[in-house]
């Protein structure tokens, strides 16, 4: 367990970088999308 919450502590930071670089690409394609509409 102590090495899977390890894991888990590292990785996490990682996931949430990409997940809001994620989100934010999708938000200005949508923002774009909604303006050239």
């Amino acid at each position: 367990m102590g090495t899977l919450v390890g894991n888990l502590e590292v990785g996490t930071p990682r996931l949430l970088v990409f997940a809001l670089i994620r989100l934010w690409g999708v938000a200005l394609a949508l923002r774009g999308f909604v303006n050239i509409s």
